[in-house]
């Protein structure tokens, strides 16, 4: 019996089938009392695989303990008949209390066998081996025997010797269970072979058995006890164990009922689940692998692209440093370094000869624009100046801050020599005033060409 369930089960090895005997899937609290029940079961992995090997499941995996507690335990599911589980479940709840019942079983291999359950589930569990003897049969005297002894084998009955001194054991195993569990069976039911001998010379089938019953009525008072003799203990166990458990599967979850984790071992459908799992998370760690290689040469490819653009930004800045005067570009003073460049730009249109007319008007307009500075606001949207025929004609657009600008700019290029008369006219109001002048030769008696 243990108090908790940690270190103890830990403590009692590897390779074996450890596990409390709670009907409780959760381990036991602290202030709970359970047996704990442990056994090899390399073999019954071996056994497990061969039937999965061969397509056979199985659905729940017991100890000879729990095939006892739940075959001849009078309160287990299904015991009565035609009475339904839910039926049974119904009786049991509505009881006040379900009792402890011990079932005690004898082979004829000399084997006793004892488990304490309570509706079924198994809570306690013991064994023993007792003495077994070969019994020459009756007639059969010394002088038979050394005779038949020369031809073949003598005729002999096996007997198993269960006495008080075996019987006692068992009782001294029940009381020290019974401090422990603080619980004792109020039932005992013996299923015993025909084989166990008695000690007064009856020697019907039965007289061991009832022999064995009432010394452990004896010596365990509390309890009624119940004697079944079978030829077969461990087959007539089996065999009520398949016409009683009706939930096997449902019951594998249950320590007290089978072995839970042997029952619900992996077979060949779990393994295949598992394959395929693995197949579909490594096909899945492929596709990320590619999205995350295609996302990668993509960043690359922007990479590219991104260090191209800077490339080409770096070429059209180096052009345009060397297209565009840099003295403009660094000057403190940009403005007054155009005032100057224009100013040696009309000197050295003066030396433009006076026949080229269009040249002369367009050389009027800028001239006009003379003193005009960028406080002003002026701003030369379009020019143009061509000849129709022997005729000049021309056209200038200008965006003028006020009104009263574009009449002074008609009046300055007036004032300037030239062959075409310019008038304007003014559209739109302040801020956005668009000042259009045109003008066209005065004369078409002068027939110089450009």
């Amino acid at each position: 019996a243990i108090e908790r369930e940690g270190d103890a089960l830990g403590a009692l090895g590897e390779g074996r089938a450890v596990q409390p005997l709670s009907h409780d899937a959760q381990a036991p609290t602290a202030q709970a009392r359970v047996g704990v029940l442990s056994t090899p079961d390399s073999a019954v992995n071996v056994f497990l695989d061969e039937l999965d090997r061969q397509g056979i499941q199985a659905d729940s995996v017991v100890s000879l303990w729990h095939a006892a507690a739940r075959a001849w335990d009078p309160g287990a599911e299904g015991d009565t008949g035609s009475t339904s589980t839910s039926e049974a479940t119904e009786q049991r709840v509505a009881a006040t209390s379900t009792p402890v019942t011990g079932v005690v079983m004898v082979d004829d291999q000399g084997r006793l066998t004892w488990s304490w359950s309570r509706a079924g589930d198994l809570i306690a569990s013991g064994s023993a081996r007792l003495d077994c003897r070969d019994m020459p049969k009756a007639g059969n005297d010394a002088d038979v025997a050394e005779r038949l002894s020369e031809s073949g084998p003598i005729e002999s009955t096996h007997e198993v010797l269960a006495g008080e001194q075996d019987v006692g054991r068992v009782a001294l195993d029940w009381l020290s269970w019974s401090v422990q569990l603080g619980a004792s069976p109020e039932r005992v039911v013996c299923v015993v072979a025909p084989s166990v001998a008695g000690s007064n010379g009856d020697s019907s089938p039965s007289a061991g058995a009832r022999e064995f019953g009432a010394t452990l009525g004896k010596l365990w008072s509390d309890a009624t006890v119940d004697v079944v003799v079978r030829p077969d203990v461990v087959g007539a166990t089996l065999e009520r164990l398949g016409t009683r458990a009706a939930r096997v599967r449902e019951e594998a979850s249950s320590g007290a009922r089978s072995f839970a984790e042997l029952s619900h071992r992996p077979g060949r459908s779990h393994k295949a689940f598992y394959r395929w799992t693995a197949a579909a998370l490594v096909a899945l760690a492929l596709l990320i692998a590619s999205l995350a290689y295609q996302l990668s040469a993509a960043t690359g490819d922007a990479r590219d692209k991104v260090d191209q653009a800077k490339t080409e930004l770096d070429t059209l800045k180096k052009n345009a440093a060397e297209k565009y005067d840099r003295a403009i570009r660094i000057s403190p003073n940009p403005t007054a370094l155009l005032r100057k460049r224009l100013d040696e730009m009309k000197t050295a249109a003066d030396d433009v000869p006076r026949g080229n007319r269009v040249a002369n008007e367009i050389f009027r307009v800028v001239s006009a624009l003379e003193g005009i500075g960028p406080e002003d606001d002026v701003r030369l949207d379009r020019m143009s100046v061509s000849r129709a025929g022997a005729r000049l004609t021309g056209a200038v657009k200008f965006r003028l801050p006020d009104t009263e600008l574009g009449p002074t700019l008609v009046e300055r290029i007036a004032e300037i020599e030239g062959h075409m008369v310019w008038t304007g006219r003014i559209t739109g109001t302040s801020p956005f005033v668009t000042f259009v002048i045109s003008g066209s030769e005065a004369s078409s008696d002068d027939k110089e060409r450009p």
